[in-house]
C-alpha cells in the first residue's frame, strides 16, 4: 500500500478525522463526525432533500420542492399548521376552518362561501345568497327568508298570520290586508279597490251604508234619514219639489204644484185663510174678513144684484136703486128705492106734492122715523152722561157714535119732509139721502158692521150679512 511521507498507508491515515480510514472516507477532508450514519467519512443527507444534515432542520424531512427557506423543513406558506406537501390550499390560511386538515377553509353547509365569511356557516344559501354574506335573504326584510317566501318582494311584515312571506287577503275579497279598509267582507261581487263592499262602503259620508242609501252623494254635512236622503234630496210626498224647498208637505198625489210645491188646495195666496182651490175672489183686501168661499164685502154680491155687500144698502134683497139708496127694490126702475119712492110703480114720480093731496107717505114716514130716532138718541146721550163716560163699562162701546145736530128739529126730520109739511119750500128732484145716513165700520174685535139707511143693524158673519135685533 502506498505510504505519505509518515509512513502511513491510506488505511492507516484519517485525514479529516472522523473517525473514518481515508482507504474508505469518501469525503477525506469533510469531518463526518456524527452526521455520518453510513460510516462513508461523508456528512449524511438523511432525508434526501438535497441539504446536509447539520444544516437540517428537519433531517428525517424530505422538503424536496417545499423548503423555500433551506431550513431542511417543508414550508407551511400560509401559516395554517398545514405543510405545503399536504396543503391544498397552501397560500390560505384555513386556522379554524379546517376541520378535514386539507388546509383549505371548509365550507360546511356547501354554498360556495368558505366559512370564515360564511355568516351562516351551516345554512346552504345556494340561489338565496346575493348579498354573498352566506345566507339565505330576506329581500323584502318581512323576517321571511327568500327560500320559503311565496313573495320575496312584498313586506307581509304585520300581515302575515300564515307565514307564507304574502300579505294576507283574510276576508278573500283579493283586496290585502294591508290596503283593505273594510276587513271581513261577505259581499265579494260589490268590493271595491279599497275592499268594502256596499254593506260596508259609505261613499257620502251621510252614515248610512251604500246598499241602504237611496240618495247617493248626499252633500257633506246634510242631515238625513233612515234612507240616506237629506232635504235636498228627499221627495216625500212625490210632487217632483225636493223637502228642501216645498212649502207645502203632504201634496195630494197627482196634483200640479207650484215652485214652492204647493196645491191649489194648500195654497192661499191672497192670504185670507181660505185655499186657493176654493177661494172664489182673488186678491182679498188684507184688512177685510172673508166668507167661506173666500170673498170679502167688497168682493161679494149676497143678493145677486151686481152690487157689493160693502155698498149695497140692501144686501139680502135684490134691487137696483141707485139715487136714495144702493141696490134696494126699484119697481119703476126710475132709481129710487120703492121704500122712498111715493109712486114706486110710476118712474116719472117719486114724490107727492101738498097740493095733490096732502102729505105723501114718505114724508110721514121719515117724520116719524126720525121722532123715534131722536127719542132714542136724547136716551143714549143722558145715559152716557150718567154713566161718566166710562168706555169699558158703555154698553154701547165701539158702536154708532152720533154727531150732534145743531137743533132736535134738524136731526129728526129730514130736508124733503119739511118741504112736503110746508116748512120750507120742497126741492124740484128728490135729492139722494146721501152716504152720511149709511154707515159701515169695523170694531175692536174686528166684526165688520154695517147701518141702513133705514136704521137696519146688520154684522158681516164671515159669509154673509145677517141682521141685529
Amino acid at each position: 500500500e502506498p505510504v505519505d511521507s509518515n509512513g502511513c498507508s491510506a488505511s492507516e491515515r484519517d485525514t479529516d478525522g472522523d473517525g473514518v480510514m481515508d482507504a474508505v472516507d469518501d469525503c477525506i477532508n469533510i469531518d463526518a463526525s456524527g452526521y455520518d450514519d453510513d460510516g462513508d467519512g461523508c456528512i449524511d443527507d438523511t432525508d434526501g432533500d438535497g441539504l446536509l444534515d447539520p444544516d437540517d432542520s428537519c433531517v428525517n424531512e424530505d422538503a424536496s420542492g417545499y423548503d423555500n427557506d433551506n431550513d431542511g423543513c417543508i414550508d407551511d406558506s400560509d401559516g395554517d399548521l398545514v405543510k405545503d406537501n399536504v396543503d391544498d390550499c397552501p397560500t390560505i390560511d384555513a386556522s379554524g376552518f379546517d376541520t378535514d386538515g386539507d388546509g383549505c377553509i371548509d365550507d360546511s353547509d356547501g354554498d360556495s362561501i368558505p366559512d370564515d365569511v360564511d355568516d351562516c356557516r351551516f345554512v346552504d344559501a345556494t340561489g338565496y345568497d346575493n348579498d354573498g354574506d352566506g345566507c339565505i335573504d330576506d329581500s323584502d326584510g318581512d323576517m321571511v327568508n327568500d327560500d320559503v317566501d311565496d313573495c320575496p318582494a312584498e313586506n307581509a311584515s304585520g300581515f302575515d298570520d300564515d307565514t307564507d312571506g304574502c300579505i294576507d287577503d283574510s276576508d278573500g275579497d283579493s283586496v290585502k290586508d294591508n290596503v283593505d279598509d273594510c276587513p271581513n267582507t261577505q259581499d265579494f261581487t260589490t268590493a271595491d279597490n279599497d275592499g268594502c263592499s256596499d254593506h260596508q262602503r259609505d261613499s257620502d259620508g251621510d252614515t248610512v251604508k251604500d246598499f241602504y242609501d237611496n240618495c247617493p252623494g248626499t252633500p257633506l254635512g246634510e242631515q238625513v234619514d233612515a234612507d240616506g236622503c237629506s232635504a235636498t234630496q228627499r221627495d216625500t210626498d212625490g210632487d217632483y219639489v225636493v223637502d228642501a224647498d216645498d212649502s207645502c208637505s203632504g201634496t195630494d198625489s197627482g196634483a200640479q204644484v207650484d215652485l214652492n210645491g204647493c196645491a191649489d188646495n194648500q195654497r192661499d195666496t191672497d192670504g185670507d185663510g181660505v185655499d186657493d182651490a176654493t177661494d172664489e175672489c182673488d186678491s182679498t183686501p188684507t184688512n177685510e174678513t172673508s166668507n167661506s168661499f173666500g170673498c170679502s164685502p167688497t168682493q161679494w154680491d149676497t143678493d145677486d144684484d151686481d152690487f157689493y155687500d160693502s155698498e149695497d144698502d140692501c144686501m139680502t134683497e135684490k134691487g137696483t136703486s141707485t139715487v136714495d139708496r144702493i141696490g134696494c127694490l126699484d119697481s119703476d126702475g126710475d132709481g129710487v128705492s120703492d121704500l122712498n119712492d111715493a109712486y114706486p110703480n110710476d118712474a116719472t114720480k117719486q114724490t107727492e106734492s101738498v097740493d095733490e093731496g096732502g102729505f105723501s107717505s114718505m114724508a110721514l114716514a121719515l117724520v116719524s122715523f126720525f121722532v123715534l130716532l131722536s127719542i132714542v138718541i136724547g136716551a143714549v146721550v143722558v145715559l152716557r152722561m150718567r154713566s161718566g163716560g166710562d168706555d169699558e163699562s158703555n154698553q154701547f162701546a165701539g158702536g154708532l157714535t152720533v154727531a150732534p145736530a145743531e137743533s132736535l128739529s134738524q136731526m129728526a126730520i129730514p130736508a124733503q119732509a119739511e118741504a112736503e109739511l110746508g116748512l120750507q119750500q120742497a126741492p124740484e128732484a128728490l135729492e139722494p139721502l146721501g152716504e152720511q145716513q149709511t154707515e159701515q165700520w169695523v170694531d175692536e174685535d174686528g166684526v165688520t158692521w154695517h147701518r141702513q139707511p133705514d136704521g137696519v143693524l146688520l154684522r158681516w158673519n164671515g159669509e154673509a150679512w145677517e141682521p141685529v135685533q
